[in-house]
């Protein structure tokens, strides 16, 4: 069935994208390896960058197609945007109550008491904040298969530059996490292999919201803004403070800036570059469609011509899409063609 091969192809980019976000993360934590401490200096631009990559991405990826989609369906478009936003946050809100974990810097544990140790307090914070980007990322590879043409290849696009960017946040937070175990006197292989699982959240979570994505279609919007909702939570309650800690500096706001421009100029590069492509791809098809009618003989043109113009009109009716559609294919294909065939005459 079309249903099943559209969600099979979204089940596939999505384990590609998450699992390239996964892949980032794991060479983040490798840089352990590499470094016999952690510098404060580079672990603040490194969590400002994240910062703004995942602000910028909660905006372009996550909000503005949560509202047009919203739109499409009908919907106010605001409703379901801060609906979800909120619900997003109280999610993580609830999360950061209950489940136990430490921050970076900080000294005493959050959450329920337990007795797990600090370290494991430590990866179960940057585990915590994984999962919206895993579901971010999940969510519009989820749309682009169940979108078609145009709108296909621009979900595609907006899914694949966020990929590209959490991955790219995925780095530094991977070395944010290792660097602070093996400052906390665990081994480097082991510090590698922890802050390499925190980020196996993100595919998990990511091919989850794609599985059950048939069944939450008309919630999509909703869906979209609750992970940007999420991804704030998780840039205010954590990264930027974190980002600022100790002596006063700029690092932090300048990797904030950073991190937002990066993704903002991404986003727009992907989306330019996949319009482009659909732009060749049309003009192809136009080259190949004229290269045919020059060998078709007279009664096999006037048969196409009344096809594109009286015949599909009458099947259009009163849909005006559909009639400005004949009215392109007409335009740019038959008239041109059949002055070159026949003259102005």
């Amino acid at each position: 069935m079309q249903i099943d091969a559209n969600l099979m192809q979204s089940l596939i980019w999505a384990a590609m994208g998450c699992g390239f976000t996964w892949l980032m993360t794991t060479a983040g934590s490798a840089v352990v390896f590499f470094f016999r401490k952690d510098r404060a200096v580079t672990h603040r631009i490194f969590l400002g960058f994240a910062a703004g990559v995942m602000i910028a991405a909660s905006v372009w990826s996550l909000l503005n197609p949560a509202i047009e989609q919203a739109e499409e369906l009908g919907q106010v478009g605001w409703i379901p945007a801060a609906g979800g936003f909120l619900l997003g946050v109280a999610f993580l809100m609830a999360l950061d109550t209950f489940l136990p974990h430490l921050h970076m810097e900080g000294d005493e544990p959050e959450g329920v008491k337990t007795s797990w140790k600090r370290t494991t307090l430590l990866v179960s914070a940057v585990t915590l904040h994984n999962i919206p980007e895993g579901m971010s990322v999940g969510l519009l590879f989820a749309m682009a298969g169940q979108s078609s043409g145009p709108e296909r290849t621009a979900y595609l696009g907006m899914a694949v530059a966020l990929a590209i960017g959490m991955g790219l946040q995925n780095f530094p937070e991977g070395a944010a996490i290792s660097l602070p175990l093996r400052r906390e006197g665990m081994s480097r292989g082991k510090a590698f292999v922890m802050g390499s699982l925190s980020g196996i959240v993100e595919p998990i979570f990511g091919v989850l919201v794609v599985l059950v994505s048939t069944q939450i279609a008309p919630f999509m919007p909703w869906m979209l803004a609750f992970a940007a909702g999420a991804m704030i939570y998780v840039v205010v309650e954590e990264l930027i403070p974190e980002a600022h800690l100790g002596e006063h500096s700029n690092i932090g706001t300048l990797g904030v800036i950073a991190g937002f421009v990066v993704m903002m100029v991404l986003m727009l590069l992907i989306v330019v570059m996949a319009a482009a492509a659909l732009v060749v791809v049309m003009m192809m098809v136009m080259m190949l469609f004229l290269f045919y009618l020059r060998k078709v003989d007279d009664g096999t043109f006037h048969r196409i011509e009344y096809f594109l113009t009286t015949q599909y009109f009458n099947r259009c009716g009163n849909n005006v899409c559909f009639r400005i559609r004949g009215a392109f294919l007409q335009l740019p294909l038959l008239f041109p063609y059949r002055l070159y065939r026949y003259g102005s005459g």
